[in-house]
């Protein structure tokens, strides 16, 4: 394995830190986009109360950014310690939702994440399923749900946020993945690898 002269823990910090940081810059996207899209969905419904919902949700989501931002921050740098964490995450009604919400990103990005989940348990993380990777689309939905709940947005605009989520972020998720997956290559190597570079 190359790398040996770094503690393998303080790479895989530094991978969580790196993932952490791609995934705030998405959100700012999110933030980038809201606006718009909360007036399509408005201007698509024909229900004056979902129009008044979308328009009350513009103005919070503009006074909570600075809030949800750190709030989610805080969230995924605490994940860092459930690489080493055994217990896979409690299956709470947050869990449930998050696995829908990241389904299709699961879906598209499940190799991918395998390679990493392989590399990052060679460099002493523990053995993770999709579900349960700290930063894997399903624990980045949780930890968005998470956020929401503490930062009080009732059921109805959680689910609306929810989409927004998924569109903006959950699904923009492949190049951070991707740069992440090509700088553990330096540390680990796979058998299919050799496959990998020559695919690229």
């Amino acid at each position: 394995m190359a790398g040996d002269q770094e503690p393998r823990s303080a790479i895989v910090h530094r991978c969580h830190v790196t993932m952490t940081q791609g995934i705030l810059e998405l959100f700012e996207g999110f933030f980038g986009n809201f606006e718009d899209a909360l007036f399509e969905y408005a201007y698509r419904s024909d229900s004056e109360l979902a129009q008044q919902q979308c328009f009350n949700l513009m103005r919070e989501l503009r006074h909570q950014r600075d809030h949800l931002t750190q709030v989610l921050a805080g969230v995924l740098e605490r994940r860092r310690l459930d690489w080493y964490q055994s217990d896979l995450p409690s299956e709470d009604g947050l869990q449930v939702r998050a696995r829908s919400l990241a389904a299709t990103a699961n879906a598209h990005f499940s190799p991918l994440l395998e390679q990493i989940a392989d590399r990052m348990t060679a460099l002493g993380a523990v053995d993770t399923s999709l579900h349960s990777m700290p930063l894997g689309p399903t624990g980045v939905a949780h930890a968005f749900l998470q956020t929401l709940r503490a930062r009080g947005f009732d059921p109805s605009s959680d689910e609306l946020l929810g989409r927004l989520f998924r569109r903006f972020v959950l699904d923009r998720l492949g190049p951070v993945y991707g740069d992440l997956n090509v700088r553990l290559m330096h540390f680990v190597t796979l058998e299919d690898d050799s496959i990998l570079k020559s695919s690229a």
